[in-house]
């Protein structure tokens, strides 16, 4: 799996790990950048605004990764279910992941 970095003109292999937000137990997914040997953080697909959601939904973190939408779409992890969400400057897409396909993407040493 690859993401397209938003800062240069290359991509990233990549992996998923899926997480729980500790105050209100909503789905966090982590991009992780796979490099042969180890990994290293590249960013939070979803980002938590507090409001305690279904299991399989999040809100989809547009800001810090400005292609996120497209990478979610190419790989079938979810779709948008149309409703967003604004917090400071900038609105988030709500998203209904398939938990069964991101966790395709997963790696268990993670």
């Amino acid at each position: 799996m690859k993401i397209k970095s938003a800062w240069t003109n290359g991509s990233y292999d990549v992996f998923l790990k899926i997480h729980r937000y500790v105050n209100n137990q909503n789905l966090a997914i982590e991009i992780l950048i796979d490099k042969g040997h180890y990994y290293e953080p590249y960013g939070m697909l979803t980002v938590n605004l507090s409001e305690t959601l279904p299991e399989d939904t999040a809100y989809v973190d547009t800001n810090n990764i400005q292609n996120a939408e497209e990478f979610i779409k190419e790989y079938k992890l979810g779709e948008s279910t149309g409703d967003t969400r604004r917090s400071g400057f900038c609105e988030y897409p709500l998203y209904k992941f398939d938990l069964e396909t991101v966790k395709k993407y997963e790696r268990e040493e993670a």
